[in-house]
């Protein structure tokens, strides 16, 4: 089975993600590739704002969930919208999340360093970024205005 599953209608595609038995690496090495090639880039470049923010928000799934969730987007005439949903039961705190009091992942090290970049992408390119840390896991939603130009 492979970690990433991919369907697409109409202008909505959804990849559900299910990192279970795979090692870390080899899934966060295909979740990313998957995601540079939807945004038509080489895996080296981060030109569009969106490729970072799912690379990272993709990874923690990896390091502080269950390895397992799924990424929608809806590609509109005036946003782009996602929302990533963590399987995750556990429910955590968001707010203590970004100020990196209480997150250690895995591997015992965690700077914080990564939520804290998607957030200041978020505010630095308009993209409205909301979390909700009520229903288990970190489940993330977001609009991307068209006038920013995204290309994919």
């Amino acid at each position: 089975m492979h970690p990433i599953q991919v369907t697409t209608e109409g202008n909505k595609t959804t990849i559900v993600f299910n990192g279970e038995g795979f090692d870390r690496d080899d899934f966060v090495s295909e979740a990313r590739l998957f995601i540079h090639n939807y945004f038509g880039q080489s895996e080296r470049s981060f030109y569009n704002p969106l490729v970072y923010i799912f690379r990272e928000l993709i990874k923690n799934l990896y390091d502080h969930g269950i390895a397992k969730g799924s990424l929608e987007m809806i590609d509109t005439e005036e946003y782009f919208q996602f929302s990533l949903i963590d399987d995750n039961d556990k429910l955590f705190d968001f707010a203590k999340i970004k100020s990196g009091t209480n997150w250690v992942k895995k591997s015992g090290k965690n700077f914080h360093v990564g939520v804290s970049t998607v957030i200041d992408i978020c505010e630095t390119h308009g993209i409205t970024l909301t979390v909700d840390d009520t229903k288990g896991g970190l489940n993330y939603f977001g609009n991307y205005p068209k006038k920013n130009k995204i290309e994919h």
